[in-house]
């Protein structure tokens, strides 16, 4: 029986390299983005030899999560990777949002999110024997300090997450491992290139040993190694893929002197 994976965040770059390279190895793919059309765009680029779908998502919510996971079992019969590769960093609020407003909706799409949706996702696997969660970290939780606090914060959860849930679930043969990028190569990296003033991501590639941003590719394949059966003994763990990155970069590279305040404005 062939072997289901559900990636959400699946239609934007990685999520799509990360999708080719399980339906190349023979494993149906459940798509999850909340932009039909991203979705729409990997499915395209996938083997069509395999049975694929696409499932719009927000899976920040319960609701949508319990939809989402019923969804994918009554048409794939059950789940055997979960890949949480959804997040939004500064796109999950608007520039007008106050810091516990930018908090909040942060921590939801980039922290809760996996979370809630691993929680209910192990119910499955544990019924057929197992499986495999892949998390996505990033240098900027715990490893390198970023201006986007709240995005970092639910990175350095991911981190803990993954670690509690690989204690609490290695029993029932589920695994749970976590990918850490540094700076990867994508649309959304030289649209802020092409729109920032203060040069943040080639400053990282410049101060980088290995002198360049990392390939979607390379992600992929390393997501596909710890969710697929090639490391049935690793759970718990980390893997850092950012050439070097944090061995040489000092704090706060993206906020040049002098530093900003956060605008104390909450709700009162």
């Amino acid at each position: 029986m062939n072997k289901v994976v559900i990636i959400t965040g699946g239609g934007g770059a990685i999520g799509s390299a990360t999708a080719r390279l399980f339906s190349e190895n023979n494993y149906k793919c459940a798509i999850v983005d909340i932009d039909k059309e991203n979705a729409l765009g990997t499915i395209a680029d996938l083997n069509n030899s395999q049975e694929h779908d696409y499932f719009v998502a927000d899976v920040s919510v319960p609701k949508s999560i319990n939809d989402l996971v019923e969804s994918v079992i009554k048409q794939f019969g059950r789940i055997d990777v979960l890949v949480n590769l959804a997040a939004t960093n500064r796109k999950s609020f608007s520039q007008t949002d106050n810091i516990e407003e930018r908090w909040d909706k942060t921590i939801d799409n980039d922290l809760k999110s996996v979370y809630l949706l691993s929680e209910r996702i192990v119910v499955e696997m544990a019924k057929t024997g197992g499986g495999a969660i892949v998390n996505i970290g990033s240098i900027a939780g715990g490893f390198l300090g970023s201006h986007t606090i709240p995005y970092s914060a639910a990175k350095a959860g991911i981190l803990a997450i993954t670690k509690s849930h690989a204690r609490i679930y290695g029993a029932h043969n589920i695994r749970v491992n976590c990918i850490v990028p540094g700076i990867i190569d994508t649309a959304m990296v030289h649209d802020s290139v092409a729109q920032k003033e203060d040069n943040y991501f080639n400053v990282i590639k410049e101060n980088t040993p290995l002198k360049r941003w990392g390939k979607v590719d390379e992600i992929a394949e390393a997501i596909f190694f710890v969710g697929s059966n090639k490391c049935e003994f690793m759970t718990g763990a980390s893997i850092m893929i950012d050439g070097g990155a944090t061995l040489t970069l000092g704090p706060r590279l993206d906020e040049m002197p002098p530093f900003k305040w956060e605008k104390w404005t909450p709700n009162l």
